[in-house]
């Protein structure tokens, strides 16, 4: 039904954005993106570790009330937002803290590197 529909727009618009974006800015934003939802992986991940693992809620450290996204699983773009930037409800600084440490070793080591060496 509508998921069809959506899928069918998506790939549409995925069809003309390639017609019309040059092959490397699309290669540009997809490495960012990838970044992104690996930093969101990360989070939730370290979170989930060390709620069920050492019984300690990191949500708890400097938290930020994001109460207009919902829970995860309470509607689909929560769950979206969640998933690709690491966004959520119960957010707090210190979720910020690893969404950032990720993308800056990411950044540094995987994107500035091979930057340098295509220079050279």
């Amino acid at each position: 039904g509508s998921g069809c529909v959506a899928a069918g727009l998506v790939g549409l618009l995925a069809m003309f954005l390639y017609k019309r974006l040059p092959t490397g800015k699309i290669f540009v934003i997809t490495e960012y993106a990838i970044m992104f939802i690996g930093a969101a992986l990360f989070k939730n991940g370290a979170a989930k570790l060390l709620e069920h693992g050492f019984n300690f809620d990191i949500t708890s450290l400097a938290p930020i009330s994001l109460t207009f996204l919902g829970d995860k699983g309470e509607n689909m773009v929560s769950h979206f937002i969640n998933t690709m930037l690491g966004l959520e409800s119960r957010f707090s600084l210190a979720k910020l803290a690893l969404l950032a440490a990720y993308i800056g070793f990411v950044y540094y080591f995987v994107f500035s590197k091979s930057r340098r060496i295509k220079q050279i």
